[in-house]
């Protein structure tokens, strides 16, 4: 029976998506432009608190931590925002106070991670200052909001560093877009949007968790990759690629290994996800979602759904979902099996005879 895209909930009027998750059995959506917070209620994406409350820029990631929801606004100003699941209300943590200096480092934070129980978030001030792995000291309901809310600098950049910015082969516009956890270990993959091939794109980094040490280079980058996502799936780390469109496995000391190359014309790999048991992947330019094969090839499942571009996916009570951007409407999809009938085939067909003897 084949598969498609259809629509679990139309435009909520809130923006472009960024990040899909699951609290608490319930699914969750960060938005951008007005950066709050869906709900989805049946068929409906709702404003979790009761309306569209802006934090900042955008909402770029999403996280539980000890029974409490956690949203990343960025990349600047960067705030915690928490999501209290009982009184249904919001508290946000700023970094800094308005109107104070900050390092650039700890002002433009892309992604977060949770290790330990402990919130991680991954600053990636491309060409001014060091991009740093930041600790929350997990302590609510502090008034009045003060400077540093509760942040420390863990890990100051990483050892190749040369100073005077973030660096990496002498390419100062490295982002840390990518980050998590994998055998307790937090790694960072790197993205650089210079179109030089040595740029500092495609390495993956990690820290040794001593505070004060410096992220080390686990695996540098593979052909001319610019950007990673990054996953963990079946034992190992993944990461999807730009502009190559391909698979790597990382090899779990030094390298990466290429696991699955470019399908058709597709040159980046955006999101990747579990889901049923097997790693899905969304696609640039044309919006594909692929498969993986787990041998060494990617597999189109699905084309293009309209317009839409695949923003995130999330594997939610047994579906596949995957929210969009698109220039009509912004719309959360889902990987839905979808039942032939007869009038989908013309009589004589053997898919219409299969039907008419209750085989499919």
């Amino acid at each position: 029976m084949p598969y498609q895209w259809t629509v679990a909930a139309p435009n909520s009027g809130a923006g472009p998506a960024h990040c899909l998750y699951e609290f608490n059995g319930e699914l969750f959506e960060g938005d951008g432009d007005n950066t709050t917070l869906l709900k989805l209620v049946g068929n409906t994406l709702t404003f979790a608190g009761g309306g569209p409350i802006s934090w900042g820029l955008y909402c770029l990631s999403l996280i539980e931590c000890n029974g409490f929801l956690y949203g990343l606004s960025g990349p600047a100003p960067t705030k915690l925002v928490e999501w209290d699941p009982v009184g249904q209300a919001w508290q946000i943590f700023p970094v800094a106070s308005l109107g104070v200096s900050v390092p650039i480092a700890i002002y433009e934070c892309f992604s977060m991670v949770k290790l330990n129980n402990q919130i991680y978030m991954i600053g990636g001030g491309a060409g001014a200052g060091s991009s740093s792995i930041y600790l929350w000291d997990g302590i609510r309901g502090r008034l009045p909001l003060t400077e540093f809310y509760g942040f420390s600098e863990v890990s100051p950049g990483y050892i190749g560093d040369t100073g005077g910015g973030f660096l990496i082969n002498n390419d100062n516009m490295v982002n840390l877009f990518a980050s998590i956890v994998f055998n307790s270990v937090i790694y960072v993959g790197t993205s650089s949007p210079t179109a030089n091939p040595n740029n500092g794109g495609g390495y993956l980094l990690q820290w040794d968790g001593i505070t004060g040490h410096k992220m080390t280079i686990a695996a540098p980058k593979i052909n001319n990759t610019t950007g990673l996502s990054l996953v963990v799936y079946n034992g190992n780390l993944y990461a999807g690629t730009s502009p190559n469109g391909e698979l790597l496995q990382w090899d779990g000391v030094s390298a990466w290994v290429r696991v699955a190359p470019q399908l058709g014309a597709e040159t980046g790999v955006g999101t990747l996800v579990v889901h049923n048991g097997h790693l899905y992947g969304t696609t640039s330019p044309n919006n594909l979602l692929y498969m993986w094969d787990v041998v060494s090839a990617w597999v189109q499942v699905l084309p293009q759904y309209l317009t839409q571009s695949i923003e995130a996916l999330v594997s939610f009570n047994g579906d596949l979902y995957g929210a969009t951007w698109g220039p009509a409407a912004d719309l959360l999809l889902k990987y839905s099996l979808v039942t032939p009938t007869l009038l989908s085939f013309p009589a004589g067909n053997i898919q219409h005879k299969l039907i008419s003897a209750g085989l499919i």
